[in-house]
């Protein structure tokens, strides 16, 4: 697994001696305590190495001048840490020559947890290991909190950019109006039922035919 590292430092060369320095060879082999990490320096001068450069969405290495102080600060995937943190530590290494007083730090930050440091004064350069119990103390350096700040804003800008958190996935922050609903269909009114037939009156039942009086029997003779 991949992780990132910060460096941060700090080197004051007299403005006589600026242009001597940038154009100096970088020597690596020859910085005390380089078999700390006796790795590749890809620049061949100072210049060279500080005119590294990186700007992408979150990883960054600017090199700024104020005076005669030169500061850098960066922020960089595994790969890019390798390949340019020791071309750095030569060209502040090689300020020892021209009368340079500075430090230079190599820190993983956010995702790992280790520390060099490059000390430059008094005519000498010494590299070194940052012991494990001092390591977390780095994160309280004033250049590691604005580095560690930077990239906090850089990683919550671009979730909002490409991961907005409304659900959509297209970025914008905002949600997408619901689909409105198809109203239901109606449904068909029941199927009156037919009356039901009237059933006939019950035929009347003839008046029973009445019985003819009996005739009346005549009166016997009289004898």
């Amino acid at each position: 697994m991949s992780w990132d590292a910060a460096i941060h430092g700090r080197i004051r060369v007299p403005a006589d001696q600026r242009e001597a320095w940038l154009e100096s060879p970088l020597d690596w082999a020859s910085v005390e305590g380089h078999e700390a990490w006796d790795g590749i320096v890809s620049a061949a001068t100072v210049r060279e190495a500080v005119n590294m450069t990186c700007t992408e969405e979150v990883q960054f290495l600017e090199f700024t001048w104020d005076g005669d102080e030169l500061r850098v600060a960066s922020f960089l995937a595994e790969d890019e840490f390798i390949d340019t943190v020791l071309s750095i530590a030569a060209a502040w290494a090689a300020a020892a020559a021209f009368g340079g007083e500075g430090e230079l730090v190599g820190m993983g930050m956010l995702t790992a947890a280790f520390g060099y440091r490059l000390e430059v004064d008094g005519g000498t350069a010494r590299f070194s290991v940052v012991p494990e119990d001092e390591v977390f103390a780095l994160d309280d350096h004033p250049d590691a909190k604005v580095i560690k700040q930077r990239v906090e804003a850089a990683v919550e800008a671009m979730l909002d950019a490409y991961g907005d958190g409304d659900g959509d996935g297209d970025g914008d922050g905002e949600e997408e109006p619901a689909a409105e609903e198809k109203p239901a269909a109606k449904k068909k009114a029941a199927a009156k039922k037919k009356a039901a037939a009237k059933k006939k009156a019950a035929a009347k039942k003839k008046p029973a035919a009445k019985k003819k009086a009996a005739a009346k029997k005549k009166p016997a003779a009289k004898k």
